[in-house]
């Protein structure tokens, strides 16, 4: 969530961009990058919902059994929000089985060096399957390995291995359910990672991966190991948000398909919430060069990134208990 800290931070970013003049191209539109459509209301709806769970990843107090998004309930939860991520995984009649992980908390260090430890290092070995899994057009042909920011992954490690546990104790209980992967921020990038590594653990689970504000993660080759593993993920970017344009391209960067533009627009929250499909699009293929790649530095304004996205603040929204 931000904070005037984060929000400098952020600028030092965009205005060494502009000094050195780096150029963030797009990628021609290609048979795979076709032009925007605009999302149903139905689909709005359900990624609304997706999100509260998200921002009650915020939540510094919850317990087992709190009460967390529209209709869920936590039986486990990890991280103390300062030196490790917070991250719950909960049961919801119409979302299945969360996880759910928390965005950077900008009053504790070890968060803040997550975001900007952005050196690019190989996937960790518990990865190296789903790296396999990917054969045949444009990674066969791509003569760099798949890499990933350091900090993002760093993050997902301190929580990796118990997740996955605790979502395979969970499917015993509840085995037809959907898997339901989402998260804000540094919260969106771990979400990420947890996406690959429970769809190559239950390898017949039906995942649900929605999350929100994310930053680029990996190189092109990890963007197309995404697109090839998690064909269905959506990742939401809402209106100026600066977030998901870091890190630069430039830098060898680049989100892979599945975005949804909440476009900028004049309504008033109390509008957008009421006609959810007329300003948000979604958008085929990577980095599309006609939705949020045309906003450009002078534009951004990292008030969007904590939403609303569909109505929802990212922000803790339960009653927390002591």
């Amino acid at each position: 969530m931000s904070s005037l800290l984060f929000k400098n931070f952020l600028s030092v970013w965009l205005l060494w961009s502009i000094v050195f003049q780096i150029q963030v191209q797009s990628a021609p539109i290609s048979a795979n990058n076709k032009a925007p459509s605009f999302l149903a209301i139905s689909e709005a709806d359900k990624y609304a919902s997706i999100a509260t769970f998200a921002a009650d990843a915020y939540c510094t107090g919850l317990q087992i059994g709190s009460k967390v998004g529209n209709d869920g309930k936590v039986f486990w939860k990890a991280g103390d929000g300062t030196s490790s991520q917070m991250v719950f995984i909960a049961h919801s009649p119409t979302a299945g089985i969360v996880v759910a992980h928390q965005g950077t908390n900008t009053s504790a260090a070890a968060s803040v060096e997550h975001d900007i430890r952005i050196n690019q290092v190989s996937m960790h070995t518990s990865l190296t399957k789903v790296e396999k899994k990917v054969t045949g057009g444009q990674q066969e042909k791509d003569s760099q390995p798949i890499s990933v920011a350091a900090g993002f992954q760093n993050a997902w490690l301190q929580t990796s291995d118990e997740v996955l546990k605790q979502v395979e104790s969970a499917r015993q209980k509840y085995p037809n359910a959907t898997i339901t992967i989402t998260g804000h921020s540094l919260g969106a990038a771990i979400a990420l990672f947890d996406a690959l590594a429970i769809q190559n653990q239950f390898k017949n689970a039906t995942l649900d991966t929605v999350v929100f504000g994310m930053p680029r993660v990996g190189n092109q080759q990890f963007a197309n190991m995404v697109d090839e593993i998690l064909p269905n993920q959506k990742h939401i970017i809402n209106k100026r948000d600066p977030v998901p344009h870091l890190p630069f391209q430039a830098l060898g960067f680049r989100q892979a398909s599945g975005e949804i533009w909440i476009q900028p627009s004049n309504l008033t929250k109390r509008d957008a919430q009421n006609a959810l499909s007329t300003n948000t699009v979604s958008c085929p293929g990577q980095e599309n060069p006609d939705c949020s790649d045309t906003i450009h530095f002078g534009q951004f304004d990292l008030d969007d990134h904590d939403g609303p996205y569909f109505g929802v603040e990212m922000q803790c929204s339960v009653q927390e208990q002591a």
